[in-house]
């Protein structure tokens, strides 16, 4: 019996170290905001994004450009008898430059609605942005708690190979049922099972987060840092007033409106005639009679809106109406982000409380209930299987503790993206070091 109080007295000390809610030192710590900087720099989507700018950028010019002149180069009056250009007087070779010219304002309005289309993928580019940071810390906040999962399942399988020894020693010297035994032993077989689907689900991150930064999936990466709750307590209203202030979303939908404000004056003025002036000179060749002068002729051409009623002011009509179409889009956008908002911050305040709880309360009086079974074990008052029920629950319960932790940071990433950026700072020890 001295021999089975010795170990158990082992095992405690293991499980009490097993409690330290830490990681251990690991050469491979990964910062988020590192991840995030490279992901920013060097994600394809973004870059994509990035060159559809750069070719947004030269359309403010072209639209508001003249159209090219046209050069036109011809003969007039050739006689079908003689093809002379001599004898007939009116015969002359001609030259015609002419130059369209767009009713006043034309010109401009084109100018700013290209602009509402570039300001319209600069806002595309911003919300790419906050849905890769998104991506990037839910990733990261997985592989967190993956790992700690790995880390606790690992613990509790080497503890329940010390508790198959002691229920085997037990056993030997008539102290023990074989029952107690098997079901440590199947017990140690289901943590195996679950080890192997978290592994899978930790290689799964890894590759994840190496694919958003535009590495290889099979790259090696390391492991995140220790995670803690972020302090703080978003207030409701200033969450909703940033995302109505700054979310690209929004600020999309209201270039896109303004630039059909544009369209819709555009076509007010398309039935005012734009104007083609032309300039000819036509030059003869003397003739039996003497000399014969060149002409110069000048021509000015507007376009009439004869069918105004069926193109131009159907096009006001259609105009208008994407206007209000535009209008109620922002509404449903902010609606949502307003409902979204709503929602992730009761979610986030509810993993903080059970965070803490698991913290403060369920997992100290789950290791106290555990003290209890050993010292009951040791003097037969307990049977194995409430110490090893005992056992299980606590680990399950650092466990939820570890979830709920990765799960608020998780919500407070989707509140941020809802937000349209930061409303709580990344803790310092969380910045990594640029320079190391």
């Amino acid at each position: 019996m001295s021999c089975i109080k010795k170990t158990l007295v082992i095992l405690w000390a293991a499980i009490g170290l097993s409690m330290a809610l830490s990681m251990p030192a690991d050469a491979g710590i990964i910062h988020l905001a590192d991840i995030i900087s490279e992901a920013l720099k060097s994600n394809p989507e973004l870059a994509s994004a990035r060159q559809n700018i750069e070719a947004l950028s030269h359309r403010p010019d072209q639209s508001a450009a003249l159209p090219n002149p046209m050069l036109s180069l011809g003969l007039m009056n050739v006689p079908t008898d003689s093809f002379s250009f001599d004898n007939e007087a009116m015969t002359q070779k001609s030259i015609v430059l002419s130059q369209r010219f767009p009713w006043s304002g034309k010109r401009q309005l084109k100018r700013e609605m290209a602009e509402k289309d570039l300001l319209k993928g600069e806002f595309a580019l911003k919300s790419l942005e906050l849905k890769l940071v998104l991506e990037v810390k839910r990733s990261y906040f997985q592989l967190f708690m993956a790992n700690r999962a790995i880390e606790i399942t690992e613990k509790n399988r080497r503890l329940l190979k010390e508790l198959v020894g002691i229920a085997e020693t037990k056993y030997s010297v008539g102290k023990g049922i074989q029952q107690d035994v098997l079901k440590a032993q199947v017990e140690l077989s289901r943590m195996r099972d679950r080890l192997i689907t978290l592994e899978e689900d930790r290689n799964t991150l890894k590759a994840r987060l190496n694919s958003l930064m535009n590495r290889l999936p099979q790259e090696q990466l390391g492991d995140p840092e220790e995670l803690e709750l972020t302090e703080t307590d978003p207030d409701l209203e200033r969450v909703q007033n940033l995302a109505s202030e700054r979310h690209p979303l929004l600020k999309a939908v209201e270039a896109d409106v303004e630039g059909t404000r544009k369209e819709n004056l555009l076509a007010r003025k398309e039935h005012k005639p734009d104007i083609d002036l032309s300039m000819q000179y036509g030059q003869r060749d003397d003739g039996p009679m003497g000399e014969r002068p060149d002409f110069v002729s000048a021509v000015v051409k507007f376009s009439v809106p004869l069918w105004r009623g069926e193109k131009e002011d159907r096009r006001v009509l259609e105009t208008a109406a994407r206007v209000k179409q535009g209008e109620r889009e922002y509404d449903r956008i902010r609606n949502r982000l307003f409902f979204e908002a709503a929602r992730l911050k009761e979610g986030l305040e509810s993993r903080r409380e059970r965070a803490l709880l698991f913290k403060e309360g369920i997992i100290p009086q789950a290791k106290a209930s555990l003290d209890s079974s050993v010292a009951g074990y040791q003097v037969n008052k307990v049977d194995f299987l409430t110490l090893l029920s005992s056992q299980i629950t606590l680990f399950n319960y650092e466990m939820e503790y570890y979830k709920s932790v990765s799960e608020h940071e998780i919500k407070l990433a989707e509140l941020e993206e809802v937000a349209g950026g930061d409303i709580a700072a990344i803790p310092e020890k969380m910045r990594g070091k640029k320079n190391e």
